[in-house]
C-alpha cells in the first residue's frame, strides 16, 4: 500500500497520472486518486481557459479602445478641417459682400458723375442753342462771348475717371 501511494504521489508530483489513471487494471484506489487529480487538473483547465479567454477579452477590449481612438481621434480631423473650410468659406463669402457693396457704392459714384456730366453738357447745349437762335446775335455778342467762353472751359476741365484711374473727356465717356 505504501508502494502505491507513493506511485500516486509521484505520479501526481509529475503529473503523468492521468496516463496511468485510465489503465483500468490498477484497481479502485487508483480510479479514487484518478478521479481527485483530474478533478484537480480540470480546474486548472478551466481556470487556464478561463485565464486565456478573459486574456483575449482584454486584447479585443484594448483593439476595440484603441479603434475607438483611432476614429474619434479622426472624426476631430475632419471636424477641424470642415471648420477650417466653413471658416474660409465665411470669409470668402464676407469678400464677396464686401466687393459687391463696394461695386454698388462705385456704381452709384459713377452714375452721379455721369448724371452731373450729363447735366453740364445739357445746360451748355441748351445755352449754345439760345445763342444760336437768338434773333439779334450782334446786339448780345459780347454777352454770347462770354457764354461760349465759360461752356468751352467747362468742357475742357470736366473729366470723367475711369476704374483704372485715368481722365478721358466727356466726349468719350459716352
Amino acid at each position: 500500500m505504501k508502494e502505491i501511494y507513493f506511485i500516486l504521489i509521484s505520479l501526481s508530483l509529475t503529473g503523468c497520472a492521468t496516463t496511468h489513471c485510465k489503465d483500468p487494471s490498477q484497481g479502485n484506489v487508483f480510479d479514487a486518486v484518478c478521479g481527485a487529480m483530474g478533478g484537480y487538473e480540470e480546474g486548472h483547465r478551466e481556470k487556464r481557459v478561463h485565464l486565456h479567454a478573459s486574456k483575449q477579452h482584454q486584447q479585443t477590449a484594448q483593439q476595440t479602445n484603441t479603434q475607438l481612438i483611432s476614429q474619434y481621434a479622426q472624426q476631430q480631423r475632419t471636424i477641424q478641417q470642415l471648420n477650417q473650410q466653413i471658416n474660409s468659406l465665411d470669409l470668402s463669402i464676407r469678400q464677396l459682400h464686401a466687393n459687391i457693396s463696394s461695386l454698388h457704392t462705385n456704381s452709384r459714384a459713377t452714375q452721379q458723375n455721369k448724371n452731373a456730366i450729363l447735366q453740364h453738357l445739357q445746360r451748355s447745349y441748351s445755352e449754345v442753342t439760345q445763342i444760336k437762335q437768338a434773333p439779334n446775335k450782334n446786339q448780345y455778342s459780347s454777352y454770347y462771348k462770354k457764354i461760349i467762353e465759360k461752356i468751352e472751359v467747362e468742357l475742357k476741365y470736366l473729366k470723367v475717371k475711369t476704374h483704372d484711374g485715368k481722365n478721358i473727356s466727356p466726349a468719350m465717356a459716352f
